[in-house]
């Protein structure tokens, strides 16, 4: 590896960075600039993912990274994935998807072998949203039905914290058969008091739900 060349290149981040000013740029320059950070992005994220793979250690990566342990564990699993994976790890080294795109068609190959070329024909034309509820379809349809409902059941949780305003935030991992039910009849109750509250009076749906 030619360090060297990497260190001119983070130089010469530097320097552009120091003469961005993103309020004197139209909106299509806007667009370029960003299209153009965002490849950076992706390249950068290569090394990191496949340097943190050596490392094998969430904690180091998280410290180094200056990311969660939770994102560090990410980074590490797409990394051993890369290693399986060959046309995964060259659409990363080559900016063809993001760290998030890349950790989502990894974990999805891990679970369904054989994915990964459909995935990333979906992360080249589609949002990462997109690619998210493909990625679940393969996973899901790859896993013996019996295994899921079992994986399900000891996978329900539920989560509480205290948000920077003080509200209380919960957050629930329901089986299918009580999630569904459960915000059907959120839905139906919010939709009638959405509707029985005068227009000028009315509130976004959030906070009826």
């Amino acid at each position: 590896m030619d360090r060297a060349l990497l260190n001119d290149a983070i130089g010469a981040l530097e320097r552009v960075n120091r003469g961005l000013a993103p309020g004197s740029l139209s909106e299509p320059e806007v667009n370029e600039l960003l299209a153009r950070y965002a490849r950076v992005a992706k390249l950068a994220a290569y090394g990191t993912t496949v340097l943190s793979g050596r490392l094998r250690d969430a904690r180091t990566v998280a410290r180094v990274t200056g990311t969660s342990v939770g994102r560090a564990r990410r980074t590490l699993a797409t990394a051993e994935a890369l290693e399986r994976t060959p046309e995964l790890d060259e659409a990363m080294r080559t900016a063809s998807v993001s760290a998030d795109e890349a950790a989502e068609i990894a974990r999805t190959e891990t679970e369904a072998p054989g994915a990964t070329a459909d995935l990333l024909e979906v992360a080249a034309s589609e949002g990462f949203g997109v690619l998210r509820d493909r990625a679940r379809d393969r996973r899901l349809a790859a896993t013996d039905r019996t295994d899921l409902a079992d994986r399900q059941r000891k996978a329900r949780s539920l989560r509480h914290r205290v948000t920077d305003l003080g509200m209380v935030r919960v957050e629930a991992d329901l089986e299918p058969h009580v999630g569904a039910g459960l915000v059907a009849r959120l839905e139906a109750t919010a939709t009638r008091l959405h509707r029985r509250t005068p227009t000028a009076e009315r509130e976004p749906m959030p906070r009826y739900l």
